[in-house]
Order: structure tokens, then C-alpha cells, then sequence
């Protein structure tokens, strides 16, 4: 029963610690990427680990975000929506809309909840497929279709040539 009771506790702390850790690394992404917007760069460069400090260097960030200014319009709003742990690091997602589209981010945090890495993070929208220009599409015809059983269904497209009229 003992044991039981500590494991409990033990479990207890544990949750407790790591739901801080999650909320201070989530805080620490949004304070950093409204820093950038208000462009205290000095301060946002702050939030960077020794080795990354030497990579992106203060003038290199401010680049960066207004490249990303550039690109996407003015920033509506970033949030940290996500957070992963990575081995011995923590992968924090920071949803980031803008005036011409939606970018989001990965910061890479240390245990010491200093920023290791930014990236951007791959679009969510699936690229749709655009036929190539050389297709006739009059040589052929599709037709959608479902296979498999109720509930286990896969869908498929069928593609067969048009059959030309043949004149005897």
C-alpha cells in the first residue's frame, strides 16, 4: 500500500513538473516571437544558447524575420501550440498567421530553455496535382471508384482510353 501511495506522488510530481516545463517553454516561444514583432532584436537574440548566438547573429535574425515579412505580410498572431520532446531537447510548433498566408515554426529549446534551432515548418496543405500541359485529356477518360468492403474502403481512380469510333 506504501508503495503504491508513493508511486502516486512520485507520478504526481512528475506530471506537475513536466506541465510547468511545457508551459515556461511555450512562454518563452511567444515572448521570443513578440519580441521579433515588436523588432527588439537584441532581446530576441537573447533566447539563444552560446552556439547559436555565433550562427544567427543579431543583424541575421532581423533579416530573417523580415524576409518572412516580406513573404507573408504583417504578423496576425503566433502561438505555440505544440510542444515534443526531442532526446534532450524540446521541439516547441508556434502557429504563426500573417497577413498573406500562414507560416508555422519550430523552435528547438535545451534543457535549459534557451533556443538551439528555428525552423520553418513544412506547410500543411497538400499540394494538389496540376496535369501537365502536354495531356490530351480527350484520348482518355476516369472514373472514381471505391474497393474493399464497407468501412475499409480505398479509393481509386480508373483510367481508360477513350475507344474512337471506327467507320466500316
Amino acid at each position: 500500500m506504501k508503495k503504491s501511495l508513493l508511486f502516486i506522488i512520485a507520478l504526481l510530481f512528475t506530471t506537475t513538473a513536466f506541465s510547468q516545463n511545457v508551459i515556461q517553454l511555450f512562454n518563452g516561444a511567444n515572448d521570443f516571437f513578440k519580441l521579433l514583432q515588436e523588432e527588439k532584436f537584441k532581446d530576441a537574440h537573447a533566447f539563444f544558447d552560446d552556439t547559436l548566438k555565433t550562427k544567427l547573429t543579431e543583424e541575421s535574425l532581423k533579416k530573417l524575420w523580415g524576409d518572412i515579412g516580406t513573404k507573408y505580410g504583417k504578423a496576425e498572431s503566433l502561438d505555440a501550440i505544440q510542444s515534443k520532446a526531442q532526446g534532450e531537447f524540446f521541439a516547441v510548433t508556434v502557429e504563426g498567421k500573417f497577413a498573406n498566408g500562414d507560416q508555422n515554426f519550430i523552435l528547438g529549446f535545451n534543457k535549459q530553455q534557451k533556443i538551439v534551432g528555428i525552423f520553418l515548418a513544412p506547410s500543411r496543405k497538400a499540394a494538389s496535382y496540376l496535369k501537365p500541359t502536354y495531356v490530351d485529356t480527350s484520348l482518355y477518360q476516369e472514373k472514381s471508384v471505391y474497393i474493399g468492403p464497407a468501412g475499409k474502403q480505398l479509393a481509386a481512380i480508373i483510367t481508360t482510353p477513350k475507344m474512337s469510333k471506327i467507320s466500316l
